[in-house]
């Protein structure tokens, strides 16, 4: 059971996650995930979509339930977190990630080699200044 995992993981051991009469003593159905946990299992779902998380904005609509189902649909901006054939909405929110190495090509496309390869060109004069240009083709 992930709730209970994940609490003896964090440290997290309120009941409503991890035994079934507490949650209903508080009026819920059934155990569900820590809020941190729902975020946990939404950048690893990301992750393997091939992002890298670098921010994500979190709105919990309603508890996710230990050991149900979940589906998570993104437009590689937004993205929603469901639950079941009627497709229950759970989270939602929005993310920002740098896109991974590509393995087809080899290349970095990620910020950092971006940013190395504008350090890496010598700087140019800007366009009517007079001057000639370095090379010519």
């Amino acid at each position: 059971d992930l709730g209970q995992r994940y609490g003896a993981l964090s440290g997290d051991a309120n009941p409503v996650h991890t035994t079934p009469w507490a949650a209903r003593l508080f009026g819920h159905p059934q155990p569900f995930l820590q809020g941190l946990a729902t975020r946990s299992l939404i950048v690893g779902q990301l992750a393997q979509a091939g992002f890298r998380v670098t921010r994500l904005d979190l709105h919990l609509c309603r508890p996710v339930p230990c050991g149900t189902p979940v589906s998570l649909s993104h437009d590689g901006q937004r993205f929603e977190l469901a639950a079941g054939a009627a497709a229950t909405l759970l989270a939602c929110g929005r993310f920002a990630a740098a896109l991974r190495r590509s393995a087809a090509r080899g290349r970095d496309f990620s910020a950092a080699a971006a940013s190395r390869a504008r350090r890496a060109r010598p700087p140019t004069r800007a366009r009517g200044s007079g001057a000639r240009p370095r090379h010519r083709a």
